[in-house]
C-alpha cells in the first residue's frame, strides 16, 4: 500500500508539471516525455501519457507519429505483436509523408525488433536492412552501428548464420 501511495503521489505531481504549460502543444510535448522516461519503469503509466499526448498534438504530425510509437512500446512489453505493429504502421505512413527519414528509420527499426520477437526473421532482416540505408543516406553512423548490432544477432538467431552475422559485425 507504501507503493500504491508513492505512485500515486509523483503520477499526481507529473499531472501537475502537465497543467503548469498553458498550450495544448506544450502540454501534448511535456507528456510524451514523460512517456518516454517512464517507458520502462512503468509500461502502463507511460502508454496513458502517450494516448494524452496524441489527444493534445493540435496537428502536429510528427508528435503523433512519436506517440504512435511510444504506444506501440506498451504493447511490445505485453507481447501483442500485432497492436504494436499497428501503431508502427501508423507512425511509418506519418513519417513517410513528412519525409522524416531519421524518425522512419526508427519505426522500421523498432518494427524489425517486432518481427524478430515474432519470429519472423526474414521480415525483421528486410526491415532492418531497409533503415540501413535511409542511415547510410543521412549519415547517422549512431543508429546505423545499432542496426548492425541488430542485423548480426538476428543473422545469429536464425540457424546460426554465424558466417552472414559477421558481415555486420565487422
Amino acid at each position: 500500500s507504501a507503493n500504491i501511495l508513492c505512485f500515486s503521489q509523483s503520477r499526481d505531481s507529473l499531472f501537475q508539471t502537465l497543467n503548469q504549460y498553458q498550450s495544448a502543444g506544450d502540454k501534448a510535448v511535456k507528456a510524451l516525455r514523460i512517456s518516454d522516461s517512464l517507458r520502462r519503469i512503468n509500461p502502463y503509466t507511460a502508454y496513458q501519457y502517450a494516448l494524452l499526448s496524441k489527444e493534445l498534438k493540435h496537428g502536429n504530425d510528427s508528435l503523433t507519429g512519436r506517440a504512435n510509437i511510444a504506444i506501440s512500446n506498451y504493447y511490445i512489453s505485453r507481447a501483442k505483436y500485432d497492436s504494436s505493429i499497428y501503431f508502427l504502421d501508423l507512425a511509418q505512413q506519418i513519417f513517410t509523408n513528412r519525409t522524416d527519414s531519421s524518425s522512419l528509420s526508427k519505426v522500421l527499426i523498432q518494427k524489425g525488433v517486432v518481427n524478430y520477437y515474432e519470429t519472423n526473421y526474414e521480415k525483421a532482416i528486410e526491415n532492418l536492412l531497409t533503415a540501413s540505408g535511409i542511415l547510410e543516406n543521412i549519415n547517422d553512423s549512431i543508429l546505423l552501428a545499432s542496426v548492425y548490432n541488430n542485423l548480426g544477432s538476428f543473422h545469429q538467431s536464425r540457424d546460426n548464420e554465424y558466417e552472414k552475422a559477421l558481415e555486420f559485425y565487422t
